[in-house]
């Protein structure tokens, strides 16, 4: 997904077409920029994440997608 879809589906969470409100992620601020996996990634092919105290590795498959595992 390039950046610019990325923008454009967060834009779409946020607010759609039909003027209904925000979502309330988007209310209260917690929707934030999109970064590029290759920032993310810091020229690795993968990248170990703590969340919740717990490891997951995010990885580049040799066809160029992403993978999270536990």
């Amino acid at each position: 997904m390039s950046l610019l879809s990325c923008r454009v589906m967060t834009s779409r969470m946020a607010r759609n077409p039909s003027g209904m409100r925000a979502s309330k992620a988007a209310e209260h601020g917690r929707l934030s920029a999109p970064i590029s996996s290759h920032a993310l990634l810091a020229g690795r092919r993968e990248r170990t994440i703590i969340h919740n105290g717990e490891c997951y590795l995010l990885r580049i498959t040799n066809k160029g997608k992403l993978i999270l595992t536990k």
